[in-house]
Order: C-alpha cells, then sequence, then structure tokens
C-alpha cells in the first residue's frame, strides 16, 4: 500500500514539494485499501495510513484523501467488533 507514501503526505505539502505530492496523491488513487493479501497490524495501519491520509485532506482539501480515509477506516471497522471492544492488534482485510 506504500506506508512511506501515506504517512509522508503532510511533510511534502508543508515543505512545498508539490510535484512529490501530486506524484503520491495519483499512487494513493491507486491503492484499494479494502484488500490486502497479508495480515496487517491495526494500530499500525490507523497511524501512518488513515493519519496520513486525513493530514493530508485537512491540508491540500483534496477529496480523494477523504474519500481513501472513509474507504480505509470501512474496512478496518470489523477489527473493533472484539469480546471486549478494544481493536485487535491483527487483522486479516480479505478474510
Amino acid at each position: 500500500w506504500g506506508a512511506t507514501i501515506s504517512d509522508a503526505l503532510d511533510t511534502m505539502w508543508i515543505m512545498d514539494l508539490k510535484k512529490e505530492f501530486k506524484h503520491s496523491r495519483n499512487f494513493v488513487r491507486s491503492v484499494d485499501f479494502t484488500k490486502s493479501d497479508e495480515i496487517i497490524n491495526v494500530f499500525e495501519t490507523i497511524i501512518h495510513y488513515l493519519g496520513g491520509l486525513l493530514s493530508a485532506y485537512e491540508l491540500s482539501k483534496e477529496l480523494i484523501f477523504l474519500e481513501k480515509a472513509q474507504e480505509l477506516g470501512n474496512a478496518l471497522l470489523p477489527s473493533f467488533n472484539s469480546p471486549t471492544g478494544l481493536l485487535y492488534n491483527a487483522w486479516n482485510l480479505t478474510y
């Protein structure tokens, strides 16, 4: 999915790296956050991907980041459906 790209979107915007930001936006647009070939770490996914997408939206106001954050958030919702109500540490999005 490109963790470094998602995590660095806000930094690229703040540092006025618009060319890199645009390239990264196009990459993010192509990612399907509803599928993964591997089990994901839910906490790391939230802070790096979801956090990166939301901060990129907040700074740029580009709807693609909000749409992708919503896509990922909806995909992660079942990981909170545990007996304790706390999120699972690991989750298989395609299961």
